[in-house]
């Protein structure tokens, strides 16, 4: 379970990396690019939000409890 949760975490550092890395070309894009080339920017989109993943407790481990079937 801890190494889904390693995982999980991993993709939302990678999708926290990519959102700003889009806002930075979009941000070049608007200051510098379309200013020199004279064109109309693109319209406004604002990044969407990406919780933090919340930290996975190492000292309870469910490994020891019973598993119930899901129905």
């Amino acid at each position: 379970m801890a190494k889904m949760f390693e995982a999980i975490k991993i993709n939302n550092t990678l999708m926290n990396y990519v959102v700003q890395e889009h806002q930075l070309f979009r941000t070049w894009l608007i200051e510098e690019f379309c200013l020199a080339m004279r064109v109309n920017p693109p319209p406004i989109n604002p990044a969407p939000l990406v919780p933090e993943f919340p930290e996975l407790d190492k000292d309870s481990s469910s490994d020891n409890s019973s598993h119930a079937d899901p129905q």
